[in-house]
């Protein structure tokens, strides 16, 4: 759990979950999965909380699925680069957030999770 600007993130379930990672170019992130071994989480998200940004991305050049409350994704930035894909998640009925990666694919680099509470602006 942590708080930020009176806005709580809480991530539960954690399977092969790291809060200490880093990207190649030093900035913390969390991962999720080891080498090819499924990795994945629950995100709790606050009720006035309308949608959130995952900020995520393949580590290094390896293929990497991300599957969001089950629609999954095919991540195209890498974090060998210090570039990340954008997912939108709409939360503004369910506020939990299924994360899990696919077995056989590498893990995933998170770097941020955007809180938006109204269309124009968020917290991060």
């Amino acid at each position: 759990e942590k708080t930020i600007d009176n806005c709580t993130l809480n991530i539960v379930d954690g399977l092969r979950l790291f809060v200490n990672a880093r990207d190649s170019n030093g900035k913390a992130c969390l991962k999720l999965g080891v080498e090819q071994m499924i990795g994945s989480c629950v995100i709790i998200i606050p009720d006035d909380v309308k949608y959130i940004v995952l900020n995520v991305a393949k580590y290094k050049n390896h293929i990497s699925k991300l599957y969001v409350n089950e629609e999954m994704y095919f991540l195209v930035n890498s974090s060998a680069k210090g570039k990340y894909d954008r997912i939108v998640v709409d939360t503004s009925v369910d506020k939990r957030i299924v994360l899990k990666t696919e077995v056989n694919c590498s893990r995933i680099m998170m770097s941020s999770i955007e809180f938006h509470f109204n269309e124009e602006g968020g917290k991060q």
